[in-house]
């Protein structure tokens, strides 16, 4: 597999996994993980318009996901690092950061 230099682990295509974002303020995306690595996830918004209510640096909690996925899963908290239409880069962060916690999202 060839590495992009701005990678620092190693990715994992996944086939047909699908995961709900919580948003600040409670609402939800439903997302296709296209691959998922040590560090992140990407994913794709499957909601047609809804890629707008997500910005950079917004901080994302991933609410549901396949249990295969589990091992792949560092935190279920996420900063947006890339968008590109209706795929974005989500790169997992500790949780106890107060920053990292989504205003009105309950505490893991």
């Amino acid at each position: 597999m060839e590495k992009d230099e701005r990678r620092s682990a190693e990715r994992f295509p996944l086939d047909a996994n699908f995961c709900i974002l919580r948003l600040d303020g409670g609402r939800t995306l439903l997302c296709e993980v296209g691959n998922a690595s040590a560090t992140g996830l990407m994913l794709t918004i499957l909601h047609e318009g809804r890629a707008g209510e997500v910005a950079l640096g917004d901080t994302l909690q991933l609410v549901e996901y396949p249990r295969n996925m589990a091992p792949m899963i560092a935190t279920s908290f996420g900063v947006v690092v890339w968008i590109n239409r209706q795929t974005l880069g989500l790169r997992f962060i500790e949780a106890e950061e107060p920053r990292d916690v989504p205003e009105g999202a309950p505490l893991p």
